[in-house]
């Protein structure tokens, strides 16, 4: 009896061991899910480092190929670094400021080159480079993209204005041009960022509060021998008593075509008065050139009147010139 009880314990004993060993594995269980997701990541987390480690350089290499013709304009032959991620950090905005660096590029032993962005007068902006050598002085200076307008906003990235910034430090402000000043102020604002971070790289004391110097004024000549020939004036006569001649005139400013009705005392060849009757330029800038206290100072002129411009409305100026020296001319014949 004893040895039947034993027996049976132990088989009991061993039946449950096996059930035990053999239980099925409930792969519906929030348990098995949570262990097999945790499985998963770690096994995507160690694939996707291994293909960064193996693709960033290959990454990095490529895009630096692709700027580099660019910045070898600049230092021809030079090895290119991209430090665009370790150096960015310096830079500090102002509150509601743009980031305008696009790249920055160490030319070993020579200097580096920042890749910059902005927006003048055309909305779709421009790109371009500027460098400067390890001991602050400009290396180079070139764009690579613009839209801006023929002989008035692409006068940033021509000559004269090319030589003169090639004269500058990272100390120095850029200069403004009459005529091009939404342009070149444009300019300024990305190269002063460029500024800010090559000399904290570099510990280069200067003036971060410094603006730039407002581009000297051209000085007046004489109407009758200014050249409009850009702003295609044209006049036609409205009106002639023999005292008081009236002109409807016309004439390309900086965006558009101005008109103004011009009168003219036929006695003295001068100007009686001047009223705009249509304004096709930037609002809120060449407007500021058709303001009744500026439109004064044409009372009186004469072809051998010397007229300045209004700042910061230097084209609209000179489209109302182009109009005055036109009804003027067509007075005396």
């Amino acid at each position: 009896k004893y040895i039947t009880q034993s027996n049976d314990y132990n088989s009991l004993t061993g039946c449950n061991k096996v059930r035990r060993c053999r239980m099925k594995i409930d792969k519906t269980s929030g348990v098995y899910k949570s262990c097999m997701l945790g499985i998963l990541c770690a096994v995507c987390g160690i694939l996707l480092s291994t293909v960064n480690a193996i693709t960033a350089p290959i990454i990095e290499e490529n895009a630096l190929a692709s700027v580099k013709s660019s910045l070898e304009v600049i230092y021809p032959g030079a090895t290119f670094t991209d430090v665009t991620e370790d150096k960015i950090g310096l830079l500090e905005l102002k509150d509601g400021e743009e980031k305008l660096i696009d790249g920055i590029y160490n030319a070993e032993g020579k200097g580096t080159i920042f890749t910059l962005h902005s927006t003048g007068y055309n909305a779709d902006g421009f790109t371009f480079m500027i460098a400067y050598n390890n001991d602050g002085s400009v290396a180079g200076y070139s764009v690579l993209e613009q839209a801006e307008t023929a002989g008035k906003g692409d006068k940033a990235f021509k000559d004269p204005y090319v030589s003169d910034v090639l004269k500058l430090t990272s100390s120095d402000t850029m200069p403004l041009i009459s005529g091009a000043t939404i342009t070149t102020t444009a300019v300024g604002k990305a190269v002063d960022q460029a500024r800010q971070v090559f000399n904290k790289m570099n510990n280069i004391s200067y003036d971060e509060n410094a603006t730039a110097t407002p581009a000297p004024k051209a000085e007046p000549v004489e109407l009758a021998k200014e050249d409009f020939k850009d702003n295609k004036a044209e006049c036609s006569e409205t009106s002639n008593d023999g005292t008081t001649a009236v002109y409807a005139c016309k004439a390309q400013g900086f965006e558009g075509v101005n008109e103004a009705t011009v009168t003219v005392d036929v006695a003295s060849k001068s100007v009686k008065s001047i009223e705009v009757t249509k304004f096709n330029d930037t609002k809120g800038v060449g407007d500021l050139a058709t303001k009744a206290t500026e439109l004064e100072k044409y009372k009186g002129v004469t072809l051998e009147s010397k007229v300045d411009s209004t700042t910061g409305a230097t084209f609209t100026s000179t489209s109302l010139r182009a109009m005055i020296t036109t009804a003027l001319q067509a007075a005396t014949k």
